[in-house]
């Protein structure tokens, strides 16, 4: 029983820590707040379609960049790009390489940050579920009154305790 209830709390462990991992969604950066970090991940929305150069392709229609903060500064903002994505909604894998931006040719940036209400409400719901599924299997405590003991030895001879 000790180990149903260990695999049990396990199985609970690996339900919860997606959840508390968090939730992020991508804020539109203002002019007047902080730029995002190098290494901080940021969508960039182009003003127009525009090609990019890729290694293997040059990509065409181009309308956004997600990939990893570079540098940005001096009219340019530089990434380590994930992927591009066309007017058409095409998604080119950009593979890590660095694709630099006009500051002039971008209608937006937003930067990946954590949701915290979001975060919070789905870490609640998960720990709760994990809670009533231990319960149910008898993970967090005992059942009966035992006291976590071993049920009591009988003298099979004499049939007393």
């Amino acid at each position: 029983m000790r180990r149903a209830s260990r695999a049990v709390a396990a199985g609970v462990l690996l339900a919860v820590a997606p959840a508390a991992t968090g939730c992020y969604s991508f804020v539109p950066v203002g002019a007047a707040e902080p730029r995002p970090e190098v290494g901080h991940q940021v969508r960039a929305y182009l003003n127009q379609p525009d090609r990019v150069r890729l290694q293997h392709v040059t990509a065409e229609n181009v309308v956004q960049v997600n990939g990893e903060l570079v540098e940005w500064d001096n009219g340019r903002l530089l990434l380590s790009a994930f992927w591009v994505k066309s007017a058409s909604g095409f998604e080119y894998n950009a593979l890590g390489e660095t694709v630099s931006l006009r500051d002039n040719d971008l209608e937006r940036v937003e930067a990946k940050t954590i949701n915290i209400p979001v975060t919070v409400g789905v870490t609640a719901v998960a720990v709760a579920g994990a809670i009533l599924l231990g319960a149910a299997f008898g993970t967090f405590g005992s059942s009966g009154d035992d006291g976590g003991q071993p049920p009591p030895q009988t003298d099979r001879r004499s049939g007393i305790n």
